[in-house]
């Protein structure tokens, strides 16, 4: 938050005036290992997260249809990661975020129908990344009842 001191007229009346910088993000409510199993959302570092890795998801028993996608998601602003697996097709998807120096997971399953996503999705809560690598792992159920896994490279 900035503030602006106005001065009105030829008086010297000063008036605090507060308001958001456009593009700025909003405090998180986390920081270092204490964002360990907090939501991305709820935190604000989804504010300025990217998707650091992707990988699309393709059927093998149904003609290599594309199923979905499981991806790894990074906020520079809170050093965070989370993974998150989309199922185009109505069916099971789970997703799993694997912080590599200590085996430290987070995961979710089952999902909820997005529109903005275009299937069911899952979204981890987060793990601290600071100076070490990640991945993400996830799992969606095809149109026949079989589970297809993938997993991104590490980040």
């Amino acid at each position: 938050m900035r503030k602006l001191m106005v001065v009105a007229g030829a008086f010297s009346i000063a008036m605090p005036l507060t308001f958001l910088i456009p593009g700025t993000a909003s405090a998180a409510t986390c920081s270092g290992y204490g964002c360990d199993g907090v939501s991305a959302t709820a935190s604000g570092c989804s504010s300025d997260a990217y998707t650091a890795e992707q990988v699309n998801v393709y059927d093998s028993h149904e003609s290599g249809i594309e199923l979905g996608y499981v991806q790894l998601r990074y906020s520079p602003s809170c050093r965070t990661v989370w993974a998150k697996t989309v199922n185009f097709n109505e069916g099971y998807v789970a997703a799993v975020v694997h912080r590599n120096s200590d085996g430290v997971t987070e995961s979710c399953s089952g999902g909820t129908y997005s529109s903005s996503y275009g299937g069911w999705a899952c979204q981890t809560n987060m793990l601290y990344d600071g100076n070490v690598t990640s991945y993400a792992w996830g799992e969606l159920e095809d149109s026949l009842g079989y589970d297809i896994t993938a997993q991104t490279s590490s980040y």
